[in-house]
């Protein structure tokens, strides 16, 4: 076996001294072989090392993740708010569908008719150039005052207003006023005109009778007696008639008598007494104070 190179250099070294020569410690230290020293620590272990990486890579994607809008978590609080929101809407739809609003009811009320009916051939009224019904609700009233007043023309009146305040508003009766053949009791009308008669407007003996009758009437004739002047024989065509010739039959005013010619040129001829009613104003009392003055042909 051949010696190691080591065993070589001590052969030399102890050769050299025992001819005298000895190597410096320079020499010594420069010739000594250099020997690697290696760690004491062991080698890391690899796949440890590499469950490490793993892990702190698997926590930074976590992480990642979190912040995504999709994967955030939700809290509690907002759940808890969303069934209360829901249980609420739930039972206030169950009440609506089982307990729907009743509906309104109608404010409109239907107007009083205070203006009493009169029988037929009762004599002469208050015109009526309004319809029937009194608008006893309404705030302000209009009416047309004439006759045997202080200062006759047309009033305006609070809504409920009675004859006698109209009267009033004209100025009062005159000196020749017969009041008692007019009802001053009733209610007046929106638009109607009033006629106050005078003494000599009623026939002789039959005021008083015709104030008993109640009807209102300007003028009147009571039982047993007929129809002064040319009414009592003569009707008035109302197909032909004008507006003077109209406004000699009890009740009609010069707005009544120019509906009535109105309504003939629109409309053609009446075809019976009854169709009067088809004019605007003229209602079944006015129709009935009408009705033994009038004819169709």
């Amino acid at each position: 076996m051949a010696p190691s190179p080591d065993d070589r250099l001590a052969d030399m070294l102890t050769r050299s001294k025992q001819h005298g020569w000895a190597p410096s410690a320079s020499h010594a230290a420069r010739d000594r072989p250099h020997h690697h020293r290696w760690p004491l620590s062991p080698p890391p272990d690899t796949a440890t090392q590499a469950e490490e990486e793993f892990d702190e890579d698997a926590a930074n994607d976590a992480e990642i993740l979190a912040l995504l809008p999709g994967n955030r978590p939700i809290p509690r609080r907002w759940i808890v708010l969303a069934i209360v929101v829901i249980t609420v809407l739930g039972i206030a739809g169950f009440v609506l569908l089982r307990n729907p609003d009743p509906p309104e009811a109608s404010a409109a009320a239907d107007p009083q008719t205070a203006q009493p009916q009169s029988p037929a051939g009762a004599g002469q009224g208050s015109s009526a150039d309004a319809p029937v019904q009194v608008s006893a609700d309404a705030e302000e009233v209009t009416a047309h005052v004439v006759g045997a007043v202080a200062e006759p023309g047309v009033v305006r009146l609070q809504g409920g207003a009675r004859v006698v305040d109209a009267i009033e508003a004209a100025g009062g009766l005159s000196s020749d006023a017969q009041p008692e053949g007019v009802n001053l009791a009733r209610l007046v009308e929106d638009g109607e005109q009033i006629i106050v008669p005078d003494r000599s407007s009623l026939p002789t003996g039959q005021g008083h009778e015709a104030g008993d009758q109640g009807a209102g009437q300007a003028t009147s004739t009571g039982p047993g007696t007929g129809q002064a002047g040319s009414q009592a024989n003569t009707k008035v065509n109302i197909n032909h008639a004008e507006a003077a010739e109209l406004e000699t039959l009890p009740g009609v005013g010069p707005a009544t008598a120019q509906a009535i010619i109105t309504h003939r040129e629109e409309n053609g001829p009446f075809g019976s007494v009854e169709d009067l009613v088809l004019v605007h104003g003229i209602g079944d009392a006015t129709l009935a104070r009408l009705r033994e003055h009038i004819t169709v042909g």
